[in-house]
């Protein structure tokens, strides 16, 4: 496949549905590497005021997307409508153009990548993961277009902010790592929020967060 790969964990499909990119799948892509030890990593009160500052950026990026995807979804209603496979794989084509032509494996794999829930559909904010996996976080894209940069700026906060929290480098984030970036250096731990902030990114329950999700839960953010 051309760029993002698979996110899938232990509750996931066999390993055959799994695709890699350049030796790589999507969590290994996300990460610094697996076998760093944990150190770093966001730190508390600084990090999240900082993320937050970056949050028009993000948000920007995100109504560019939007725009190409409300022609397509059923009922103009934005977040609450879905689209099938066939129309996500329209919509990304549309959105990358010359940059980066997609193969029916490779679209297959990103709605299967986005679909959190396995309904067949996918809603826009799971679409996002499509168009920042297959599209602007792929390293096979070169393009110094004023408008893709400035689109890719919003995934590249994403993931960077990613980067920050998993301090471990493993490609995810676990309850730890997530404390550590909320409450390290500013007060007594409030574990009910941390709780709520942890359930609102974990999408599939299994104890970890991977790109997809911490991509999906930033539009709610």
């Amino acid at each position: 496949m051309g760029c993002g790969a698979s996110s899938e964990k232990k509750n996931s499909p066999p390993p055959q549905h799994k695709q890699s990119v350049k030796g790589k799948d999507i969590k290994r892509r996300s990460s610094g590497g697996k076998n760093s030890a944990r150190g770093g990593g966001a730190k508390g009160k600084g990090f999240m005021n900082s993320f937050a500052l970056k949050f028009p950026v993000i948000n920007k990026s995100f109504h560019a997307v939007f725009d190409s995807f409300q022609k397509f979804h059923t009922a103009g209603n934005g977040l609450k409508e879905q689209i099938t496979a066939d129309l996500a794989g329209t919509v990304l084509s549309q959105i990358a153009g010359d940059d980066k032509k997609f193969s029916d494996e490779e679209l297959k794999e990103l709605f299967h990548i986005s679909d959190l829930d396995k309904t067949n559909t996918i809603t826009f904010r799971q679409f996002l993961i499509s168009v920042a996996v297959g599209y602007f976080l792929c390293d096979s894209v070169k393009n110094e277009d004023e408008r893709f940069l400035e689109v890719q700026s919003g995934f590249k906060v994403v993931e960077q902010a990613f980067r920050d929290i998993d301090a471990d480098g493993s490609g995810s984030i676990d309850v730890q790592e997530m404390k550590d970036a909320l409450f390290f250096g500013h007060g007594a731990n409030d574990a009910a929020l941390l709780e709520a902030r942890f359930k609102e990114l974990d999408f599939n329950e299994d104890g970890d967060v991977e790109l997809p999700e911490f991509m999906y839960a930033m539009v709610s953010w």
